[in-house]
C-alpha cells in the first residue's frame, strides 16, 4: 500500500477552532512543530491553520507559530524548547 495524508481530520479540527476561538485581543496563543517523525505530517495542517488565525485577526506578539527544523514529536524535543512557549505564556505581554 501507499500512505496517503488524512485531510478529514485537520478539516474538522479546523472548522472546530473556528467556531471556537475566543476573540485574539484577550487571548495569547502559541504553537509549534517540528519537522521530524509525527510532527512532519503537520506541516500543511500548520499552514492552514495559521492562515486561519490571520484571517481572524490573530498577530504577533499575541499569537507565534513556530516550526523547529529537525526536532521531533517527543518529550526530548519537547523538553529542548519548554523554555519557548513558558515565556511566552507566562512572560510579559
Amino acid at each position: 500500500g501507499t500512505f496517503a495524508r488524512n485531510t478529514e481530520i485537520p478539516t474538522a479540527l479546523i472548522r472546530y477552532l473556528s467556531r471556537k476561538l475566543p476573540t485574539p485581543e484577550n487571548t495569547k496563543l502559541y504553537m509549534d512543530r517540528g519537522t521530524l517523525d509525527l510532527d512532519a505530517r503537520y506541516d500543511e495542517a500548520q499552514t492552514r491553520v495559521d492562515q486561519m488565525m490571520v484571517e481572524r485577526g490573530f498577530s504577533a506578539p499575541r499569537f507565534v507559530t513556530r516550526v523547529y527544523p529537525n526536532a521531533g514529536h517527543d518529550e526530548t524535543a519537547w523538553a529542548a524548547r519548554v523554555a519557548t512557549p513558558l515565556q511566552f505564556l507566562l512572560g510579559r505581554g
